[in-house]
């Protein structure tokens, strides 16, 4: 069970969003903005236009935008 200042928290962030359906979408969309992110993020490693460390970093911040 969730704690109860997640369970707030989650409530108000649909509020400001305009309800649960709204909220359901904005996140859709985040998830999708980070999946196509991630998917040129491969393409460009794959054209050696970035190092191993380049892209270990850049997916990692994508991975972490997407947990957010």
């Amino acid at each position: 069970m969730k704690p109860v200042w997640i369970t707030d928290a989650i409530a108000a962030e649909q509020l400001k969003l305009g309800g649960e359906a709204a909220w359901t979408e904005t996140l859709t969309n985040r998830l999708a903005e980070c999946e196509t992110e991630k998917d040129r993020l491969v393409q460009l490693y794959r054209r050696g236009g970035l190092t191993d460390p380049e892209y270990d970093r850049h997916a990692a911040e994508i991975a972490e935008r997407r947990r957010a």
